[in-house]
């Protein structure tokens, strides 16, 4: 079987109408007979592109808005920075 070759826009709109469709990339690419590691591949880097860069030594500002659940243990405090899906930032000051 030979191999094929796909271009860049090739990729991009592949990796689109995966994600449109809302489907699992493993059934997407058996229904397409397309190779599921490198469709893996080009989906990591096209999210790669798509993230902002930011240098080791920037800061980022957000404001505490007033809470909707406190969780209070002893006289700690919590912050908690919901950042997208599965990924959350809990920092705990204070308490013994």
């Amino acid at each position: 079987m030979a191999r094929r070759r796909y271009t860049e826009q090739e990729k991009a709109r592949l990796v689109r109408e995966c994600e449109h469709r809302g489907i699992a990339a493993s059934a997407f690419c058996r229904q397409r007979g397309i190779p599921y590691q490198s469709f893996l591949k080009w989906r990591a880097h096209r999210r790669a592109r798509r993230l902002p860069r930011k240098s080791a030594g920037e800061f980022l500002e957000f404001e505490v808005a007033a809470p909707t659940q406190c969780v209070v243990a002893r006289t700690a405090t919590v912050v908690e920075l919901n950042l997208g899906p599965q990924t959350v930032l809990r920092i705990f000051t204070g308490g013994a």
